[in-house]
């Protein structure tokens, strides 16, 4: 499955919201990222047309990956979330601030000890932030394998 998020399309390629600005973005190739700017609280959320039902040998054992840039450590709290099921993520995304393109890859368990359902995954990819931080991101999938996941513990 793969996910593309509803802002920052071409014919509206800058979108502000109170708290956060979403705009097209490159990672690996022209506009296929979104880069998101919180200055304040706000969530950026990927929706499918309709609820997720993973099959069960990704459900078991997959990964949510992801491209990202951080562009601006994050001065606050940043979560990111699967469905309701959110995990703690302000050290990650700070140790990524200014390296460039990575790809990053969390294991779904992570996000189902903290209650993600995987028969029903609703929002498959959610960051919300409390305060001033910027990062595009891209690639948004459920994979099988990915080299180096984070690790649950380092998301708490």
């Amino acid at each position: 499955p793969h996910w593309t998020p509803l802002a920052g399309y071409p014919e509206r390629p800058t979108t502000r919201l109170p708290g956060i600005t979403v705009a097209i973005a490159q990672i690996k190739a022209q506009q296929d990222a979104k880069l998101v700017t919180w200055t304040g609280p706000a969530a950026f959320e990927a929706h499918g047309r309709k609820p997720l039902v993973l099959p069960p040998t990704l459900a078991d054992k997959g990964l949510l990956r992801f491209d990202t840039i951080v562009q601006a450590a994050p001065s606050g709290k940043v979560t990111i979330a699967v469905s309701s099921a959110a995990l703690d993520a302000t050290r990650l995304f700070t140790r990524l601030a200014n390296k460039g393109a990575q790809s990053v890859a969390i294991p779904l368990a992570c996000f189902r000890a903290r209650g993600a359902d995987p028969a029903d995954t609703d929002t498959p990819f959610g960051i919300m932030s409390d305060g001033p931080f910027a990062a595009a991101f891209g690639n948004i999938d459920v994979v099988a394998t990915a080299p180096q996941a984070v690790a649950c513990e380092a998301l708490r």
